[in-house]
């Protein structure tokens, strides 16, 4: 399952909308049913599974991120919200806190992806 479909910031602001939403829609797809097992391999310690998951699950939240703020005057998602969240993950992935990472991936980030999710699909 790809995780995150590349774009630069100025591809994303000459995306039309739609076509935006449909990406982020089908990202958090991806995201949301690829994050068992992302949590899986935290939680086992699984260290090739955590290399191949992580990178482009980081890159994939930042173009999330980027394409939901140059939204958020439709989308109404303040993704502000989730800076504190994002920091403590890289921190957890920094020093080597599998069970943090796992945790925040599964009790904070996936319900906020449904939730983001939801809020896109609504607006297609």
């Amino acid at each position: 399952t790809t995780l995150f479909r590349s774009y630069n910031g100025d591809e994303i602001m000459q995306t039309n909308e739609k076509d935006l939403f449909e990406s982020l829609s089908d990202y958090l797809q991806n995201v949301i049913d690829t994050m068992p097992f992302i949590v899986s391999a935290y939680r086992n310690v699984d260290k090739p599974k955590m290399n191949e998951y992580t990178v482009p699950l980081i890159d994939g939240m930042k173009w999330m991120n980027e394409a939901i703020s140059v939204t958020s005057n439709k989308t109404n998602i303040n993704i502000a919200d989730t800076v504190d969240l994002y920091c403590e993950f890289l921190e957890s992935i920094e020093s080597e806190d599998t069970t943090l990472t796992a945790d925040l991936l599964e009790f904070e980030f996936l319900p906020k992806f449904k939730e983001y999710k939801k809020t896109i699909d609504n607006l297609l």
